[in-house]
């Protein structure tokens, strides 16, 4: 079994909302600046409207990215962890692994891993 922070640390970041919107501001209706992500713009004009703008679909597209490669690594924990425990995937081993999930997830995998390893000594 791969250590418990592979399983943990998916590809993508999660999205950050203000990676995804971008500033405006106007004086007198003129644009004077745009603030994008990641660029440095210290002062702010005096007297400026502000306009902010969030790109809905480019953040739903990372944060999509984000889950499915969480669940990736997930199902990948699952199936790792059935088979180091010498079990095949029925519907018996699924409820165990369920369990084991709602018991400890919220403490990490390593937590996860103890109670089907506990769990599972009643399907052998």
């Amino acid at each position: 079994m791969k250590p418990y922070s592979y399983y943990s640390s998916p590809i993508a970041e999660f999205p950050n909302k203000a990676n995804y919107t971008v500033k405006y501001y106007y004086k007198k209706g003129k644009l004077l600046c745009v603030k994008k992500p990641f660029a440095d713009l210290d002062e702010i004009p005096s007297e400026a409207v502000e306009e902010t703008v969030f790109d809905e679909e480019g953040y739903e597209m990372h944060r999509k990215l984000w889950l499915s490669e969480k669940i990736k690594l997930e199902e990948e924990f699952k199936a790792d962890l059935i088979r180091d425990a010498g079990l095949e995937s029925s519907e018996k081993t699924d409820k165990c692994f369920s369990m084991a999930w709602d018991y400890g997830c919220s403490q990490g995998l390593r937590e996860v891993h103890d109670y089907f390893i506990e769990l599972a000594q009643l399907l052998k």
